[in-house]
């Protein structure tokens, strides 16, 4: 089996599920009226599914997040996703990590508290091969950005090639800005050097 848990996973994990089930279940049905335990017991779990579901779809559901077909895996994770605040320790602190979707892609089992610090060599990894590196300067921003595009999207007239995002229009200004520094090389590749993409 390839992801098998092994026996000390489950006697760590059975109790701490058991501890949560008594806490988060049984505790509210038995010190409360039924109607308010249920309360007690659902308004956390839609709170906590509806912020956990809105950190998570402004880094995917965006504009031209949708890799070549065949592409590498780094490739694929580097344009299929888009981080906000990307670098900022209480953003990434609020979102668990999760504002820093790119670098939470390439390095799934790194712990997220490193992702402000390796962002920016992410972001310079992406410019040496002329990758474009999605980072919206908010929550809020990304959160317009989707919502845009979800609407735009269920217009009958839909065509993704005349769609373009706030941050579609701000990195193509990024990349011709890094287009017009001298090419410098690091690590024996050119800044500017187009990644190949199959």
């Amino acid at each position: 089996m390839l992801f098998a848990v092994d026996t000390h996973h489950w006697q760590y994990l059975l109790p701490m599920k058991a501890v949560w089930f008594t806490i988060r279940v049984l505790c509210p049905l038995y010190y409360f009226s039924l109607p308010h335990a249920l309360l007690l017991i659902l308004i956390p779990l839609a709170i906590g599914a509806h912020y956990l579901e809105n950190i998570f779809i402004v880094n995917h559901i965006q504009h031209g997040l949708v890799p070549p077909s065949g592409a590498h895996w780094a490739l694929k994770q580097v344009l299929g996703t888009s981080n906000w605040k990307s670098g900022s320790v209480v953003a990434n602190l609020i979102s668990g990590g999760l504002n820093h979707q790119i670098e939470h892609h390439l390095f799934p089992s790194m712990n997220i508290h490193l992702y402000p610090m390796i962002s920016p060599i992410v972001r310079q990894t992406c410019q040496e091969f002329d990758l474009p590196y999605y980072d919206y300067p908010s929550f809020f921003t990304a959160y317009v950005d989707m919502i845009r595009y979800l609407r735009a999207m269920g217009q009958p007239t839909f065509k993704p090639e005349h769609f373009t995002s706030q941050l579609q229009r701000h990195t193509q200004q990024q990349q011709q800005l890094n287009h017009h520094q001298p090419t410098s090389t690091n690590r024996g590749v050119k800044v500017g050097t187009k990644a190949k993409v199959k």
